[in-house]
């Protein structure tokens, strides 16, 4: 007789895991329901084919009528360390109530649960499921609750409570070892906050200060250029260059304002102030001020009122957020297309609405557009300019007044902007006019001047422009050129119709100019033209300069073609990955006409030196082939070194990236606050640079080629706006060095302190030549410090004591250092003056941003730059301090942490 040796087969698993009678839901890491125990279905009144292939929180929501819910925060922050531990996470006992089925009559069940989820491993060790094992612990919490003691339940929930408290008791040691790692977490998580506290605070004086600083230089340069326009005896061109000043200052000025809205705001120094007005009135006037934009460019503007609506509101929020709806909608909207605004009333509230034809926005992108800095296109091909604070601050003033903002699809195809707001003012808020002064009111708003639309407008057209050759103005053969021979061609690739003007009439006399208005069209005309020199743009619509340039050399017939960028904003990784792609130089806005013909004439020379060295070159053939054998081996050394350097560059990017997982979680609530400070960063470096270089260039020109023609007073204006222009420059270039002061890494190393200052001095001693100046620097000590940082605090005192000792007939500057008693004892740097000195009282003044202690008109300068040395000897773990009597001089003291042992 055999046997079989068969093995008995397998068991059906599904119906193994369904059927089990513990309640349990797998979930995949991206918390998909995948399987489902029938208990655990009959527990949450479910059905199987309803929640497989949802997300876990989409099947069970919090319970909305309960405010103070956390069922699904806690249960996806234990799901979270199961993927990020890969160690099962136990709960604690969790409020988390389930959604009734309709046949039952809807709405949710309050219910408790005991949670363990648990990792599943595939093949490779990743986590492939989790496995959400629960106990409905409703019946024992209740009882706990309502404190039943009926002897019928007394059995019952002692059976109950013993199979908990050994189910706890299980779990207590993971408990411990999961409090642990909380603790530790809790440590870090409040450090972190701490200094992201500090970043946000920071944040919102840096706004308010720089807001406040840059009006008053504003003011001087709107001021003088609108009253010199008054004049009846400017030519059209001096007209139309002193226009382009005074839009660029008033488009530099909303930005500005935007920026103080937003630092009083965050402040919360901003108030209602609620008056009766007529709201379809306040509409239709708003409306008004776009008329002329919509028939410029063909645009159907349809208002849908009533005659009238009676409302108490704030009339000049509500008109900021008409303007700002707007001036959005006709951004964006296409030329010949349509923009609506209606309004309606129903039930005490009012809904206006503002939609376009344009291209609309994206659902994702409905709720972030209203975040502040924050717009619909980004990075370095974004069609439109702005600091992304209109939609920001609509939104504020909307809910101020208690109403609400959103944004959605318009019938015309475009975006829909819905706007409600209740139509009476709270009680007891004070109305400012009663229902008798309606009239008034509005009579008042109509008068009200809005600069930002002319601007608006403005930068509307501009931005519709078509590209146009440019002839030459005059012809000066550059070099030894000829007569005969053509002049060298440059293409310019701006986006900025004013700038690209501005750059071609300023190369027009040596140079045939063509132009384009963003990397695309620029392409194509470079392709068609083959210029001899191409002038772009990095930030610019439809392609991007550093996308230009990787497409320029691409093609062999743009090969030798030089290529210079342009731009507004501070990027040396930029700057570097430019010249890495094939760009040959890099100018920084807002830069000066001689530079920039320095700089096209360079590169020109520099092409038909080239052109020359590969025609001499051609008639050497057997020259260039021993090259080419010289140059193939060198080739084939240069493979080999290449490859050892590539394995150990592999080497270091595993390490590197090793590292980058250790630190990327405890670093990410800096990142978020240092993106606002970037954005705000990326604001001051490019939209307030961009109108102030054509300020200051324009102001430039019309001195220069003008300025025996104009009146006394109007060339004195001029000279005010120049003078204030390159003082913003100044002040900005200082305000972005004080912000990059705690992004930039600290590199100590043992310095020879002497060697420092002497290179400081020789830095500013070019200015002093003329003055009567002693300057002593004794023996100092080498230190332990960041030698370029510890420069700058050096040039920043001497600068201060050279401004402060300028009145004196023999000025003295001492340079020494000593040793400060202590345990251990520290190394003490000072410079002293003789100056003009100041009083002890006011010294706590002396490092804040913006603090100054002389008038301007004594002693210019832009308050930031003790402010720099002071972060910067913090950050090496020091002191700064001053002494000084008036009249008679100040000293100013520094350590940089170094404790010597006695």
């Amino acid at each position: 007789m055999t046997h079989s040796s068969a093995l008995p087969p397998a068991p059906d698993f599904r119906a193994l895991f369904e059927s089990a009678p513990g309640l349990y839901l797998v979930l995949t890491p991206d918390l998909t329901i995948v399987a489902v125990s029938d208990a655990y279905l009959r527990a949450t009144m479910t059905e199987r084919e309803a929640i497989l292939g949802r997300k876990l929180f989409e099947v069970f929501p919090d319970n909305p009528d309960d405010p103070a819910a956390t069922g699904v925060s806690n249960l996806s922050a234990s799901l979270n360390r199961v993927l990020q531990n890969r160690a099962p996470d136990t709960m604690a006992v969790q409020k988390y109530d389930i959604r009734r089925p309709a046949a039952e009559g809807g709405g949710f069940e309050e219910r408790y649960w005991s949670p363990v989820n648990s990792p599943v491993f595939d093949e490779k060790g990743e986590v492939a499921y989790i496995i959400h094992r629960v106990e409905d612990v409703t019946e024992f919490i209740r009882l706990k609750q309502l404190g039943v003691e009926q002897h019928k339940l007394t059995e019952e929930l002692r059976t109950r409570a013993e199979q908990m408290e050994a189910e706890i008791y299980l779990r207590a040691r993971q408990l411990d070892d999961a409090n642990r790692q909380l603790r530790a977490a809790n440590e870090e998580l409040t450090r972190l906050y701490a200094k992201t506290k500090e970043l946000d605070q920071l944040k919102t004086q840096f706004f308010a200060n720089v807001s406040h600083e840059l009006r008053t230089p504003l003011t001087l340069i709107i001021g003088p250029t609108e009253r010199v326009l008054a004049s009846a005896r400017l030519s059209a061109r001096e007209r139309r260059d002193l226009q382009v000043v005074a839009r660029n200052a008033r488009t530099l000025h909303r930005h500005v304002n935007d920026l103080l809205d937003v630092s009083r705001l965050e402040a919360g120094k901003i108030e209602v102030e609620y008056a009766s007005v007529d709201l379809a009135q306040m509409i239709r006037l708003s409306a008004a001020h776009f008329e002329a934009l919509a028939e410029e460019r063909q645009i159907t503007l349809l208002l849908d009122t009533p005659e009238s609506m009676p409302a108490q509101l704030d009339p000049e929020k509500l008109e900021r957020v008409l303007v700002n709806l707007l001036s959005n909608a006709f951004k964006f909207v296409p030329d010949r297309g349509s923009v609506v605004c209606r309004l309606e009333a129903q039930d005490g509230w009012a809904t206006i609405t503002v939609c376009d034809s344009g291209p609309g926005i994206a659902p994702e992108l409905r709720e972030a557009i209203f975040e502040r800095f924050r717009q619909g296109e980004g990075g370095a091909t974004r069609r439109f300019g702005g600091t992304g604070l209109g939609l920001a601050i609509a939104r504020e003033f909307v809910e101020l007044h208690g109403g609400t903002i959103k944004a959605g699809d318009a019938p015309e195809g475009g975006a829909a902007f819905i706007v409600r707001l209740p139509v009476i003012a709270p009680r007891g808020a004070r109305l400012s006019a009663g229902p008798a002064d309606l009239r008034k009111m509005t009579e008042e708003i109509a008068r009200q001047p809005v600069a930002e639309l002319r601007v608006l407008a403005a930068e509307a057209a501009e931005s519709r422009g078509r590209p146009e050759l440019v002839p030459p103005a005059a012809v000066e053969t550059p070099g030894p050129a000829s007569s005969a021979e053509p002049l060298p061609l440059v293409l310019v690739i701006e986006d900025n119709r004013e700038m690209n003007r501005f750059i071609t009439e300023s190369l027009s006399a040596r140079y045939r100019t063509a132009t384009a208005f963003n990397g695309r069209e620029g392409l194509e005309r470079a392709l068609a033209l083959g210029p001899d020199l191409i002038l772009s743009d990095v930030m610019m619509p439809e392609m991007s300069g550093d996308q230009l340039v990787q497409q320029i050399r691409s093609h062999p017939a743009l090969d030798g073609i030089p290529i210079i960028m342009l731009t507004a904003k501070a990027d040396d990784e930029l700057r570097v990955r430019l010249l890495r792609a094939g760009a040959q130089d890099y100018l920084m806005k807002p830069f000066t006409v001689e530079e920039l013909c320095a700089r096209v004439s360079n590169m020109i020379q520099i092409k038909r030196g080239r052109q020359l060295l590969q025609q001499e070159l051609a008639s050497r053939n057997q020259d260039i082939e021993e090259l080419a054998r010289l140059v193939a081996l060198r080739n084939r050394e240069l493979q080999a070194a290449l490859a050892a350097r590539r394995q150990a560059e592999e080497e270091v990017r595993r390490l590197n990236a090793e590292l980058e997982q250790r630190v990327h979680d405890r670093t990410a609530q800096l990142e978020a606050a240092n993106r606002e400070l970037e954005a705000f960063s990326y604001s001051v470096s490019h939209d307030l640079r961009a109108p102030l270089r054509a300020i200051d260039g324009f102001s430039r020109i019309l001195l220069e080629d003008y300025g025996p023609m104009l009146p006394e007073e109007a060339r004195r204006y001029t000279a005010i706006v120049q003078d204030n222009a390159r003082q913003m420059g100044q002040l900005i270039n200082d305000l972005l060095a004080f912000a990059r002061l705690s992004r930039q890494p600290l590199n100590k190393r043992q310095v020879e302190t002497a060697e420092i200052v002497r290179h400081a001095l020789d830095t500013l001693w070019t200015e002093q030549k003329e003055r009567r100046l002693e300057v002593v620097v004794a023996d100092l000590p080498p230190c332990q410090a960041d030698p370029a940082l510890l420069k700058q605090v050096f040039i920043n005192l001497l600068s201060n004591a050279l401004k402060y000792t300028r009145g004196r007939e023999a000025a003295r500057i001492e340079v020494g250092s000593y040793i400060e008693e202590g345990s251990p004892p520290d190394h003490v740097f000072y410079v002293k003056d003789n100056g003009a000195g100041f009083d002890m009282k006011y010294a706590h003044k002396l490092f804040g941003v913006f603090q100054r202690l002389h008038r301007q008109e004594e002693y210019e300068g832009t308050g930031v730059g003790l402010a720099i040395v002071q972060r910067i000897v913090h950050r090496h773990g020091g002191r700064v301090w001053a002494e000084a009597e008036v009249d008679r001089g100040a000293t100013f003291y520094f350590t940089l942490g170094e404790r010597r042992s006695s």
